[in-house]
């Protein structure tokens, strides 16, 4: 399958590399420019709502331009406002410790 396509990008987290297939065109152009949207340019973790630790997932939800990313190190689900790239995250589950609660995760 690998094979057919025009380029095959990988996504490094936890030390591990998963391929992203995106079809491209020979015609395509593009954009000099990338905006961080979370992380660190340096590749830096951390447990602010800018950086991730571990990072396991993520969900791009187009109408609402947001992006829901799953942080296994920090044990929370973040969603990232792509209106707003310099803003930092929302917790929406978790961060506060692996658990069974109502506010934690369970990682395990």
């Amino acid at each position: 399958m690998l094979a057919n396509m025009d380029t095959v990008t990988m996504i490094a987290t936890a030390g591990r590399e998963i391929p992203l297939v995106c079809p491209v065109s020979s015609q395509s152009i593009w954009s000099q420019t990338a905006t961080t949207i979370f992380g660190s340019q340096a590749g830096a973790s951390g447990s602010t709502l800018s950086l991730l630790s571990q990072p396991i997932g993520m969900y791009y939800d187009g109408p609402n331009t947001i992006l829901i990313v799953g942080d296994y190190g920090n044990q929370r689900i973040l969603q990232f406002s792509l209106n707003n790239p310099s803003s930092v995250a929302t917790v929406i589950a978790g961060s506060n410790g692996a658990g069974c609660n109502l506010n934690q995760l369970s990682v395990a």
